[in-house]
């Protein structure tokens, strides 16, 4: 739904370059900038991802930013960086939060509050504490922000169409027995997908991403059907 550059899978690539580069800069002791360290990740090690490289650039000049004016302390910073490369949001995850920056770092955040409910957990123990997941939530927010925000008037009703999508589904799945619910999770997750690739390659107006909305939950056809029927009814 956005340019090239900025497709869900390069932001999840480059930070998690960044992520990396800043964990060599900080908990390493490289002592340089974060983004003199991003040439040792494997995002610049490889001839593939040339699109996310101007991206992690800027990223990185960015998260650095961030950082300074955070004025965490030194052991403070060591954490959220060594947890901002721990926990780099996936691709999915960006989706998952409809790429809202805090909406994203909350739903990261809880992750790992999950994560350490389990007794067998083997992560850091600092990274459990309210302090680190306040960080890493300020820091994952603030750093996501101007990379993950909407590009155009066209990116932000796409934004709302996906919220309202996720909701209808919601509705949905209400009363359902759990091996139900689960299902229709997955489900969920396929469809916003596909929605979002079908948004991309027909580069809809808003008035179609309604009308697609519409035959996905009031009729119950297909995202592949209802993309079919719109391309016949603009002929």
């Amino acid at each position: 739904m956005v340019e090239k550059v900025l497709h869900a899978g390069n932001i999840a690539v480059a930070f998690s370059s960044v992520a990396m580069a800043a964990d060599l800069t900080v908990t390493g002791g490289a002592g340089a900038a974060i983004s003199a360290s991003l040439s040792a990740t494997d995002l610049f090690k490889r001839s593939s991802d040339k699109d996310a490289r101007p991206l992690a650039t800027k990223m990185a000049d960015h998260m650095q930013d961030v950082l300074d004016r955070s004025h965490l302390s030194a052991d403070r910073k060591k954490i959220v960086v060594q947890m901002l490369k721990r926990f780099a949001p996936s691709e999915d995850e960006l989706s998952d939060g409809n790429r809202d920056a805090r909406t994203i770092a909350a739903y990261m955040a809880q992750k790992i509050r999950e994560l350490f409910k389990d007794p067998d957990c083997e992560e850091d123990p600092a990274f459990a504490t309210a302090t680190a997941l306040d960080d890493y939530t300020r820091i994952l927010a603030d750093t996501l922000a101007p990379f993950v925000e909407p590009q155009d008037r066209k990116d932000a009703d796409n934004r709302v169409a996906l919220r309202r999508l996720d909701a209808l589904l919601q509705q949905q799945s209400n009363g359902q027995t759990e091996q139900d619910r689960r299902q229709a999770e997955a489900r969920q997750l396929m469809m916003r997908h596909q929605f979002e690739e079908t948004m991309d390659e027909m580069n809809s107006s808003y008035t179609e991403v309604t009308q697609l909305l519409i035959l996905l939950i009031d009729e119950n056809v297909s995202v592949q059907e209802a993309r079919h029927i719109i391309v016949r009814q603009a002929k």
